[in-house]
């Protein structure tokens, strides 16, 4: 009661209703006096981990079961956990991120040492140049092609294009969760740096394998078969990316 006297008199801000209490019972944003830094942190947090945790539950799943997550998921247990795409976006931000901080990621990538010599230099700034402005642009156009190759090679099962829109979107997130730890090799003596990477990059591929296995309900060798068969064409549709965007930047850039 002592709320709503306070609050009396008071308009929303958004919709200029009649306050009867913190939020407005028309269009449900909190009424704040004056912008405060506590404010922007925790309704920016509030809004990416979603406040009652499903960001770190879903995550937690997904890199420990992600079979069950995805199944449930698809039978409409939604509401408990993060949207696949809200988590795509999120992951795929934390690498680009991760590219701008950490400039050498582009020139070895996942513990592969891509060095350019001097005659190569123009190649090397065209390569680097596509990495930090098309990276997340290139990634969110290799889900959906993913998405088609799957459906292509599980076609025995029932799932439909948007369900497997889901399923490569929520393997990609767990993919870009394994890539970021293997970028931060980086920051690492080259032994343990080539020991890292090479170690994150094969629990990237046991999981991924795993995941497809276990989805799809595919025998050990058949599911790991069409795993590579899925990601091999995901990789030459993601290089055909860069290959027409590189040729247009390199046109723009030199022509």
């Amino acid at each position: 009661m002592a709320l709503i006297c306070y609050f009396r008199g008071m308009k929303c801000q958004n919709c200029h209703s009649e306050l009867l209490g913190e939020y407005c019972h028309q269009c449900g944003q909190k009424h704040v006096e004056s912008l405060e830094m506590r404010f922007i942190l925790a309704d920016s947090l509030g809004y990416i981990l979603n406040y009652d945790n499903s960001f770190f539950r879903t995550i937690g799943k997904l890199l420990s079961k992600p079979h069950v997550l995805i199944q449930e998921f698809l039978k409409g247990k939604r509401k408990s956990y993060f949207p696949p795409f809200k988590m795509l976006i999120l992951t795929t931000s934390i690498l680009a991120i991760i590219l701008i901080f950490l400039p050498e990621t582009p020139a070895k990538f996942q513990g592969a040492d891509i060095s350019f010599n001097e005659s190569d230099e123009k190649f090397a700034t065209i390569f680097k140049s596509l990495i930090e402005r098309f990276f997340t642009f290139t990634l969110f156009l290799s889900i959906p092609a993913n998405a088609l190759f799957n459906m292509w090679l599980f076609k025995k099962q029932s799932y439909n294009y948007a369900e497997h829109l889901v399923i490569s979107t929520f393997i990609a997130s767990a993919v870009n969760i394994f890539s970021a730890l293997t970028y931060f090799a980086i920051l690492l003596p080259e032994l343990p740096q080539q020991i890292f990477a090479s170690l994150f990059t094969l629990v990237m591929v046991v999981y991924s394998a795993y995941a497809y296995i276990k989805v799809f309900n595919q025998r050990v060798i058949v599911g790991i078969l069409k795993y590579f068969t899925s990601t091999f064409l995901t990789t030459l549709f993601y290089a055909g990316e860069f290959l027409v965007l590189g040729a247009v930047y390199y046109w723009w850039l030199y022509l």
